[in-house]
């Protein structure tokens, strides 16, 4: 039977998000960590592709780690880690339903997790999902002391980047701003000492649209903002950025809380006036501080960034450099990395010093002075380089 007509083509182009690329340094990379039981427990698994990664999580939507891979992906995040930190059968959805002893199991899991990963120099930026800093259970300390541990290992910087869960009523913002770990000892020492520069903590909650689920979902903004810092140049902060993918939070913090959160380094993250009028996507940080010590160089996330990716970078070089015969190669090599981050505009000038370790001939001392174009201090970053470091 012959054509009664020509026959009609159509075509449509559709880009899926899956299909975009994932690797090694295309962003920071984070490490999620979270209730899973499709991984082994503290095995960290690196995405090389959404739809394997999906698939190894069994597509389980009631899997925080899956949850949190989409909201850092379709934050921006590229270069992601997961590590299943407890089994799902051990996981509580209802926030109301969680009790002391839920998060003293968690906080637990987390503990084991955070002693297998601080050897994993890969890790950049650490998100303890669900693990909120306004539990009645301390996950703060433990974060912070990974955070130390690895530096203390590595000489590699990790940022823990955790969030709070809930409501942000006044009661909860002044119950945050005077809880004792932020405070001083009586000799008037910050309680964490200069380990608060490590970790950042963003309050809120925020609801995320995935195109792959029929719902929204709400959980704490600490992976979008980590996902959305993880892309970001070098020389920008999270100060009044918005949070790709979050449609909405779960009520807006007032002025008065936002002043009072910022004063006590606590970054809250709620609608802009655009949000507050209806527009959706309207969700910013208003503030990117660190936990560190008041007058510390890395009050904010851009300077402990900064000096995490540089001293990052120099660590690199010298485990490819050194240990031969290539210590010239090496010095060349941070004069020309530090000189074009100066010609691309990160920063505006450094003083760099380059030292054989007079006890270790195969080891090189490297202090680095960076101008920043942010803020008027210069930042000291200092490195054992060579084989074995």
């Amino acid at each position: 039977m012959g054509l009664t007509s020509a026959p009609k083509l159509t075509a449509s182009m559709h880009e899926s998000s899956l299909y975009r690329r994932m690797g090694a340094g295309l962003t920071d990379r984070i490490f999620l960590l979270a209730h899973d039981s499709s991984l082994p427990l503290n095995d960290p698994y690196p995405v090389s592709s959404m739809h394997e990664a999906v698939r190894a999580l069994d597509g389980n939507t009631q899997s925080p780690l899956l949850l949190s891979l989409m909201e850092a992906y379709y934050s921006g995040a590229r270069d992601i880690w997961l590590v299943a930190a407890a089994p799902l059968e051990e996981y509580e959805p209802d926030l109301d339903e969680r009790g002391p002893a839920y998060y003293e199991t968690y906080r637990d899991r987390l503990n084991a997790t955070y002693d297998v990963i601080k050897y994993f120099d890969a890790a950049q930026i650490v998100v303890p999902v669900d693990a909120p800093f306004n539990s009645t259970v301390d996950f703060l300390g433990p974060l912070v002391n990974y955070c130390v541990e690895a530096f203390t290992l590595s000489g590699n910087i990790h940022l823990g980047v955790m969030g709070t869960r809930g409501t942000i009523d006044d009661a909860t913002v002044d119950a945050m701003i005077n809880d004792p770990r932020l405070g001083f000892d009586e000799e008037g020492i910050a309680v964490l000492g200069q380990a608060g520069k490590f970790v950042s903590v963003f309050v809120g909650d925020g609801t995320y649209h995935l195109k792959e689920l029929p719902l929204n979902h709400t959980s704490s903004v600490a992976v979008g903002v980590a996902a959305v810092m993880a892309q970001l140049p070098l020389d920008r902060g999270m100060t009044y950025r918005k949070i790709h993918n979050i449609i909405n939070t779960s009520g807006d913090i007032s002025q008065a809380n936002i002043e009072k959160l910022a004063a006590a380094r606590l970054n809250p993250v709620s609608r802009n006036l655009r949000g507050r009028r209806g527009n959706p996507f309207e969700v910013i940080a208003f503030t990117d501080n660190t936990l560190a010590w008041d007058g510390s160089d890395f009050w904010s996330l851009v300077q402990t960034r900064l000096a995490a990716v540089v001293s990052h970078e120099v660590r690199a070089m010298g485990q490819r450099r050194l240990g031969t015969i290539g210590y010239d190669l090496f010095r060349d090599e941070v004069e020309r990395y530090l000189s074009g981050l100066v010609t691309d505009g990160v920063i505006r000038g450094y003083d760099l010093f380059v030292r054989r370790d007079m006890v270790d001939k195969g080891r090189v001392l490297v202090d680095i002075d960076l101008e920043p174009y942010f803020g008027l201090r210069r930042i000291h970053v200092s490195n054992t380089v060579g084989p074995g470091q």
